[in-house]
């Protein structure tokens, strides 16, 4: 109860981040590490974009900039780094880097 009634204005990372833990400990549920964290939201990313939900230059930007918050960055990420970086330098790649990205999104849905 005290998690839904913060304020997001006034509220410290430290205390969401306590309140959080306590409800997910209520709950039975075991509270992920970061890495955990950000590998659920990679493969939820990657599923959008497979889906068509989600663009391919945004869904690779998105999973470049989850990539970032691992000290030890994950295997497999290079072709969203490198087509979200290029994608503006190179207009006449973006065909072949929206496919690339389709295609790595594909396997990085599906991963364990």
């Amino acid at each position: 109860m005290a998690l839904a009634l913060l304020d997001r204005h006034d509220v410290r990372r430290e205390e969401v981040s306590e309140l959080a833990g306590r409800a997910f400990g209520e709950l039975g549920i075991e509270w992920p590490t970061v890495r955990q964290a950000v590998e659920t939201l990679l493969r939820e990313t990657a599923t959008k974009i497979v889906e068509g939900s989600l663009g391919p230059y945004d869904g690779a930007r998105h999973i470049w900039d989850l990539s970032r918050g691992l000290n030890d960055p994950l295997v497999g990420l290079d072709t969203f780094v490198y087509a979200a970086s290029e994608w503006y330098d190179r207009p006449e790649m973006q065909l072949q880097f929206a496919q690339a990205v389709v295609d790595a999104a594909r396997v990085l849905a599906t991963a364990d």
